[in-house]
């Protein structure tokens, strides 16, 4: 039992007053004149008994008449199924949160889930009374409706709920679903979960109970939509086999697909389309459970941006069957080369290389430190800068703010170089004099990280005699700087003293590599290598991100993209469903950006400045979500367990076709004030009988 005015239960301490008074009464002394005889008479045995028994008879009804007064205003409620034409039917406060993530699009043998949900939700609604208070809330809304009597108004918020990209784990809803019962007064707080509960959703976000679901008075009711099995073969992920992208070279893709079907998958194939042209495909067919990486590959021929999609067909589930990815490819991109001659000599035919290829031309322009001005470093991609000369020191401030506003930027030491200088200090490498090898010998490369995006396709297996060494080609360096590598960079190679050959770090929305020895003989025979052009230019492409897979978010979270340099003006995005949202640039500590809030829906956004495309990026749905198999009954046992429901605080309710009869029969919870009033009335005139009749005693004390 509950009650709905708990304060008025002090008012029990009443039931003292009929006690206090009895004790007055007995200690009251009375003077009364009789005769020997008749006190004699009087005082017989029986009738003192018959007496005391009446005066404790009255202050038993007495005190039960205030009590059951007391208890009749505190409203009392009574878990149990007393026929409403007994007792007034306690106010109901029922929140219904209904699942509106993409597994409720899959269709089964009763139609689309999503339509099923709904409809489960307004027969919960028709159930309701005149006066309960009721909420629709979909998971992925953390902020509500309040709350209304108004049943016309949930309804067509219930009609209007659709499926949106953005995932939200059942333990975030219910916390938010908790929040809002915590606030209702009603006798009767239910919550309604309406669902496919599939078992990824049942993960938990966070530990622990949510407190706000503890209290007695809330029952869940848990409703599971669409427990038939479908055929769905799932994309739940993908993967590049390189960050960089060169027009007219080979572009591979890793599609990773799950079986979620019980029964072996038959005629399945996934595709992968540059645009709309379907470059690649493959068919598969997997076993329950199983898992498979399908590699497909295509040669994107046009620069500018690329929409790349992964299609799988052959299931019933549409809406994890395609993700899609965006490639910037650069027709032509800029790099300023800084440094005297005996220091860019072969930096500038390795260059040209490039620029004679048949990828994205290359436009080069050279100046030497003493030409240097604040202008001539404006309007270029990247910066390969050979450090030594004593001019460069004061411009390391001016390198490091265009490597923070996204340039790429490519240090060597000159030829002269004895130390990195400024340069060194300010981009975190350090200034340590540089080592020289002893007469006779060289240093030499001891190790390379293959899987850093500098070395992707610039070997083959078979030309390296020791890859599980992780070594490449060494050539016979002379001379070097030695280098500390910053918290957030990386060794690409590593010489056979232990310092670093190669570093590469993020500095702001820019990457910066850093080389230890220069282009130059003296300091090895590095320049006369097969290895160089590639690795320079490998390096060139990392630091500028000249071609690359532009962002992959997940719906529901936001980007942050840099501002173009010289982009001026108001900026929008444009969504998969061509909505317009007005962008507006946020200052951060690595420079301005442009800040996409919450992702909304998978595909392919632009983002547009003064009319002009300036960049892409794409959108797809959380991986979890592509898991539709159900949770068993033991998986919900122990969620509901996790927050702190006891198992007679949730029910499962199957869904039918009569909804609202369903629910009402699950229902419980009637007021009891009439019982306790009609009990005071009956015990009221208990008392007025029993104190209108007197014993003779009685009347004589009082003649």
């Amino acid at each position: 039992m509950t009650f709905l005015q708990p304060f008025m239960l002090f008012g029990l301490a009443a039931a003292a007053i009929p006690l206090v008074l009895h004790l007055l009464t007995l200690r009251r002394l009375r003077t009364i004149e009789f005769s020997t005889l008749e006190f004699l008479k009087e005082l017989q045995r029986s009738r003192i008994r018959r007496l005391r028994i009446r005066q404790w008879l009255l202050l038993l009804l007495r005190t039960l008449l205030v009590m059951l007064l007391v208890l009749a205003f505190g409203r009392p409620t009574l878990q149990g199924t007393l026929p409403e034409a007994w007792g007034a039917a306690a106010r109901t406060t029922a929140l219904i949160l209904l699942d509106d993530s993409y597994s409720m699009t899959v269709v089964d043998d009763r139609g689309e889930r999503a339509r099923q949900a709904r409809e489960a939700a307004e027969g919960i609604i028709r159930s309701l009374r005149e006066g309960d208070e009721v909420n629709v809330l979909p998971f992925s809304s953390s902020q509500p409706m309040p709350l209304t009597a108004m049943h016309a108004v949930a309804l067509d918020e219930a009609k209007h709920v659709r499926s949106s990209a953005v995932r939200r784990p059942l333990d975030a809803a219910l916390q938010t679903a908790g929040e809002i019962l915590s606030t209702a007064r009603s006798a009767n707080r239910e919550l309604f979960v309406v669902s496919d509960l599939q078992r990824t959703l049942l993960e938990r976000s966070t530990a622990g109970p949510i407190a706000t679901l503890q209290d007695p008075a809330i029952h869940c009711f848990v409703v599971p939509i669409g427990n038939e099995a479908v055929t769905n073969t799932s994309l739940t992920s993908m993967r590049f086999g390189s960050t960089l992208v060169d027009l007219g070279s080979p572009f591979s893709v890793k599609a990773v697909l799950a079986e979620r079907s019980e029964i072996a998958a038959s005629g399945t194939t996934v595709s992968l389309f540059f645009g709309t042209d379907r470059v690649d495909q493959r068919a598969l067919q997997l076993n329950p459970g199983a898992v498979a990486d399908v590699s497909l590959a295509g040669v994107p021929n046009a620069s500018g941006w690329l929409t790349g999609r992964l299609v799988v067909e052959g299931d019933d589930v549409e809406f994890d069957n395609s993700r899609s990815f965006v490639i910037r490819i650069r027709q032509e991109w800029s790099v300023l080369l800084v440094g005297n001659e005996a220091d860019v000599r072969y930096l500038r035919l390795a260059l040209q290389v490039r620029s004679d290829s048949a990828g994205a031309r290359l436009r080069l322009d050279a100046v030497s430190p003493e030409r240097l001005s604040e202008s001539r470093w404006v309007g270029y991609d990247a910066y390969i800068v050979a450090v030594g000369h004593a001019s460069m020191d004061r411009w390391a401030a001016r390198l490091r703010s265009l490597a923070e506003r996204g340039a790429g930027v490519v240090l060597l030491p000159g030829a002269g170089a004895n130390a990195w200088g400024s340069i060194g200090e300010t981009f975190g490498l350090g200034n340590a004099p540089a080592e020289t090898a002893g007469s006779g010998s060289f240093i030499a490369f001891r190790s390379a990280d293959l899987d850093h995006p500098i070395f992707d396709g610039m070997f083959e297996p078979s030309d390296l005699r020791a890859r599980d060494s992780r070594r490449i080609p060494t050539p016979e360096i002379q001379r070097s700087l030695p280098m500390r590598v910053p918290p957030k960079g990386v060794a690409v190679v590593t010489l056979s003293t232990g310092q670093p050959f190669l570093v590469e770090m993020p500095v702001g929305q820019g990457r910066v590599v850093a080389f230890a020895t220069a282009a130059d003989a003296a300091w090895s025979d590095l320049p006369t290598q097969g290895l160089f052009v590639p690795l320079l230019h490998r390096s060139l492409a990392v630091a500028a991100g000249a071609q690359e897979i532009r962002p992959v978010v997940v719906t529901g979270s936001s980007v942050d993209l840099p501002v173009p340099p010289g982009a001026r003006g108001s900026a929008q995005v444009l969504t998969p469903d061509r909505r317009t949202i007005p962008l507006t640039p946020a200052s951060t500590p690595i420079g301005n950006v442009l800040r996409v809030g919450s992702v909304d829906m998978p595909g392919v956004y632009s983002v547009m400045m003064e009319g002009r495309e300036v960049d892409r990026f794409a959108a797809v749905i959380d991986d979890r979500e592509t898991d539709t198999r159900p949770a068993t009954e033991e998986q919900r046992g122990s969620f509901f367990e996790s927050i702190g429901l006891v198992a007679d605080q949730w029910t499962i309710l199957e869904p039918t076709s009569d909804m609202e009869r369903t629910v009402q029969e699950a229902r419980l919870g009637t007021e009891l004030w009439r019982f306790f009033l009609l009990a005071a009335l009956i015990v009221a005139i208990a008392e007025s009988l029993v104190a209108a009749r007197r014993t003779p005693i009685e009347e004589r004390g009082t003649s």
